[in-house]
Parts: structure tokens; sequence; C-alpha cells
């Protein structure tokens, strides 16, 4: 293997973690949503608790939020994320706004369209793109800034070096962003780099394909987006 990058193995770790979650439940999640009847309730909840999003979620706010994607298919995202916000439909009984959880769940309905995002993936974003004003009004605006479609076509290409497939190449970005975005807000957390955690050894050893070649990977991770130092 050529000489260990942090940085390309993170987006190497993204990739086959994204897979992993692919494999998981999100494939059944977007093929669901992509029917007439979208996600029931039950999904609905089940998808927030897998999303870490359930505690800032009641009943109510998810079925009214997710009952307001489906039914508005021909709005884009971006409006559908904003009237969410803005009319507080994910607003739950307590006062508290499930942004995150809007963000993500509109994700499963239009995945070719949107990208979902919370507040890691926002301080990786910032830390990639060297921009400090960056919230949930300007998150998409500066992401397409940052990854073109020349970073996107090397997103499929590393997928391609590891032996994966996988559609949604803007969602390998997003979780590298979150990955980057978790070890600056809690360093503590990740003492060591990523190469050391058995966890991330392990989900990389066990979804990359056969014939993934990581040094070809870690050639292509590194002409790609990354967080300094």
């Amino acid at each position: 293997m050529l000489k260990y990058d942090a940085e390309s193995y993170r987006w190497i770790f993204a990739a086959c973690e994204t897979v992993r979650l692919w494999n998981a439940y999100d494939r059944f999640l977007v093929e669901k949503a992509r029917t007439k009847e979208g996600l029931n309730s039950d999904e609905v909840k089940k998808f927030a608790y897998n999303y870490q999003t359930s505690r800032a979620t009641d009943e109510t706010s998810r079925e009214k939020t997710n009952s307001f994607i489906l039914n508005n298919k021909s709005l884009s995202p971006r409006e559908i994320y904003k009237s969410i916000v803005e009319n507080e439909i994910c607003m739950t009984s307590k006062g508290v706004m499930g942004c995150v959880f809007a963000s993500k769940l509109i994700w499963f309905y239009r995945p070719s369209e949107w990208i979902m995002h919370d507040r890691f993936s926002i301080i990786g974003l910032k830390e990639v793109s060297h921009t400090k004003i960056i919230n949930n009004n300007n998150y998409h605006d500066e992401f397409n800034k940052n990854f073109k479609q020349e970073e996107l076509v090397n997103i499929r290409l590393l997928l391609k070096s590891l032996d994966i497939t996988y559609e949604f190449e803007s969602r390998i970005a997003d979780k590298y962003l979150m990955s980057a975005g978790q070890d600056i807000a809690s360093p503590t957390q990740s003492p060591k780099p990523l190469d050391q955690i058995d966890w991330c050894k392990w989900v990389i050893d066990r979804h990359k394909g056969p014939n993934a070649n990581i040094d070809d990977a870690m050639k292509i991770a590194a002409k790609l987006p990354r967080m300094r130092g």
C-alpha cells in the first residue's frame, strides 16, 4: 500500500461506510420512498432512530414532515426544505425544530437532487472550503462550489477503484464531511488516525469489492477536497 494519508483514508472509509448503510437500510428506504405510498410511520420512526434524529422529533412532527415531502413532489427539494422550516412543520410539541431530521428525510425521497446535512457536515464543509459562514441556508451552494463535476467524476473513479457500485456520489462527499466534522467537533473521541481504529478497518475490509485496489483508491482520493493539516 502507498504511504498512509489520513484524509485519503477518510475518503475510502466514507465510500465503504456509505455502502454499508446502503445495504443495511438506506436502499430499502429509498426504494420504498419512490412508491406512491412513500414511507409509513413505522419506517420514518426507524429512520429517525438510525439517523440519530429521534430526540429532536416526536411522532406528530415526523408525520407532518413526511406527509409534506410526500405530497409536494412538484416542489424542488430546496423549496420543500425551506417551507418545512419557515412554516415550522418539523416543530415538536416542546418547541424543538427538527431541521436535521427534515434535511435527512428529504434525501430518501429525492437522493439525486438533494444533499442531507447536519452540524457535523457543516463543520466539515467549513474546514474544506475555508469558508466561515456556512449554515442550513447556504449549505448547498457552498457544497456545489467545492464538489463540482470534476470532483464527482473523481468520486466515481474512487468507487470504481474500490470495486463498489453506488449511484449517489454526493452522498459519499456528505459522509466524508460528516466524518471530518465529527473529528473537529470532538477530537478526543477519535484520538487515533482512522487506519488504526478497528471499526474503520472492518468497514473497509468488509465493504470494498473483491477486486478493490487500495493503492489506486488512495491516489484518486488524494485529488479530492480535504481537511487541512
